[in-house]
């Protein structure tokens, strides 16, 4: 059974310097976002175990914004001086 994906979490796995996007299967409204991230972040770890953490929501992506998005959080969590 294929769920809908109406968002995606960007989670990271910091002893590898890792990043994937988990598609969720339920709104991220804005107006509600403490609870509805609360829950998101709740269907990543159920989905990807504990290692990985999920920072950042995102909605209705292209394949092109997913990469742009991935690519973006990688520069930004994993700066190197």
């Amino acid at each position: 059974m294929n769920e809908q994906i109406y968002a995606f979490a960007c989670c990271v796995r910091p002893s590898t310097e890792s990043i994937l996007l988990c598609g969720i299967p339920f709104e991220i409204d804005p107006s509600n976002s403490q609870d509805d991230q609360l829950r998101g972040g709740q269907y990543c770890l159920d989905q990807l175990g504990g290692e990985w953490i999920p920072i950042a929501y995102a909605r209705e992506l292209s394949e092109e914004g997913k990469l742009a998005f991935m690519k973006t959080m990688r520069e930004t969590l994993f700066q190197k001086d």
